[in-house]
C-alpha cells in the first residue's frame, strides 16, 4: 500500500496539489520518521 501510494503521489503530482489536506499528512509522516530515527541514534 504505502509503496502504489507514493508511486500514485508522484505519478499524479497535481493530485496532491489539489489535496491540502495530503500534505500535512506527509509532513508529519516525515516528522515521525525523523524522530524515530534520532531516538535509534540517542539510543
Amino acid at each position: 500500500m504505502r509503496g502504489t501510494k507514493t508511486g500514485s503521489a508522484f505519478s499524479e503530482p497535481w493530485k496532491h496539489f489539489h489535496h491540502p489536506r495530503f500534505i500535512p499528512i506527509k509532513r508529519k509522516r516525515n516528522t515521525t520518521v525523523k524522530k524515530k530515527k534520532l531516538r535509534i541514534s540517542d539510543r
